[in-house]
């Protein structure tokens, strides 16, 4: 008891002090709780605000910021969007069919019911085949009378012809007693027909990919020659002196138009395997002939090719993808098949002709335009500037080899044209090419 007494006076006399330190301790719990308290209401808060940039970051990065509004609009407007491109994709299919990719009221009835419900190269049956063979070789004096140009003898390429006003001012003149100058009775000189003849020469009974190939290239054949003669009719053309396109240098369609390109890797040349198979592993800048080893079919080569081998020589670097590159196998869409036209014309009408390749049922993108190529040399049997007198002037030379006055051409405006374009031919739309998966939306 006397402990206790004692212990109460100690704190009577220093009751300050001890107060102190008491006050003391609670201020320094409170604060350590406090500050503690503080610090997890930061990390909570931090990591919420940190949260909430992330899913603004992502939310920035999506295509769209899809909720059940907007995924129903954009769908509908898939739907709008491919209802427009099924509708152009229908009509610009049906002008083609209506207008250009009909066979020829002179194959058979028969034929034309057979192959209507065919896709392009499927095959046709053997009497069928021989009906067409029948046919295309009376068919191509067709295509000459399209553009009003006379018909070369078969055997004729017309490479060495220089035709009428072609001639330089200066060069001897033909005597009265010599030939006499024939009548200008056609509208266009067409100098290589032989090489079109060529392709419709079917000695032996075709395959039905190479009639339906013949048949694609006498299509395309009909559009560059209808092209031309509308350029010529709206120029008021009647003969060949005031015709806007006056010789036909060259028409190539396929592998032969994409081998003359000029553009370097613009075009990938690949060289067809003579043991069939597609363009993988064939070699690059192939120096081919533009013939396509059509020997072969016409009986000129050592025997018939393998269907696959007949294949890759008439599908090899034929259709164009969507890169421009060259490919055997033609778009799920439409075709692009380039072609390349080499004329002699008037360059005031070239715009006409380019709006005429445009507007055509096989529409035709130009994608080149040359006038005055130099690349038109003799080597080839082309167009010589210095024996044929155009595209500029002459110096004419004197016995002694001495340079007399300089000449020019009578007509400064006739130039060598070369137009190099892609062909597109439209596929039998395909609702199922156009549906859109909604699940991706």
């Amino acid at each position: 008891m006397d402990q206790v007494r004692m212990v109460l006076g100690w704190l009577k006399r220093h009751h300050f002090w001890v107060l102190c330190v008491v006050v003391a301790a609670i201020a320094l719990v409170s604060w350590f709780r406090a500050a503690n308290a503080l610090e997890e209401e930061f990390q909570r808060n931090q990591s919420v605000i940190k949260q909430e940039f992330d899913a603004q970051d992502r939310l920035r990065g999506e295509q769209f910021h899809a909720n059940e509004s907007i995924n129903a609009q954009q769908i509908e407007e898939n739907k709008k969007q491919r209802d427009s491109v099924s509708a152009v994709w229908e009509r610009l299919y049906n002008r083609q069919r209506e207008e250009v990719l009909k066979w020829p009221t002179e194959l058979s009835e028969k034929f034309r019911n057979y192959v209507a419900k065919l896709k392009f190269g499927e095959s046709i049956p053997v009497d069928l085949r021989n009906h067409y063979m029948n046919y295309v070789g009376t068919h191509f004096k067709k295509l000459p009378e399209r553009v009003g140009a006379r018909i070369l003898e078969d055997g004729d390429s017309g490479r060495s012809r220089i035709p009428r006003g072609m001639e330089r001012e200066g060069r001897s003149r033909r005597s009265a007693g010599s030939e006499q100058v024939e009548q200008e009775d056609y509208i266009v000189e067409w100098l290589d027909q032989q090489t079109v003849r060529d392709k419709l020469d079917m000695p032996r009974e075709p395959s039905s990919l190479r009639i339906w190939i013949t048949q694609e290239d006498l299509w395309v054949y009909h559009t560059l020659l209808q092209i031309i003669a509308n350029t010529n009719e709206a120029a008021g053309a009647d003969r060949y002196s005031n015709a806007a396109v006056r010789v036909i240098w060259s028409l190539e369609v396929g592998r032969p138009a994409a081998i003359a390109s000029r553009g370097s890797g613009r075009i990938l040349m690949l060289a067809p395997s003579s043991k069939g198979g597609s363009d993988e592993g064939m070699d690059r800048d192939a120096t081919a002939s533009t013939d396509g080893g059509m020997d072969d079919f016409r009986g000129g080569g050592d025997g018939a090719l393998t269907e696959e081998q007949e294949a890759a020589m008439l599908l090899s670097a034929r259709y164009l993808d969507a890169r421009g590159n060259p490919t055997s196998k033609p778009g799920a869409e439409y075709k692009r098949l380039p072609v390349r036209m080499t004329l002699l014309m008037d360059q005031r009408w070239l715009t006409h002709l380019i709006a005429e390749c445009a507007s055509a049922p096989l529409q035709v993108e130009v994608q080149e335009v040359r006038i005055n190529p130099t690349e038109m040399g003799s080597s080839d049997g082309r167009f010589d500037r210095r024996s044929g007198g155009i595209g500029g002037g002459s110096t004419s030379r004197s016995r002694d080899g001495r340079s007399d006055a300089m000449t020019f051409p009578q007509e400064p405006n006739i130039v060598p044209v070369i137009i190099q374009g892609v062909i597109y031919i439209f596929n039998e739309p395909n609702e199922s090419l156009l549906q859109v998966d909604e699940t991706q939306v």
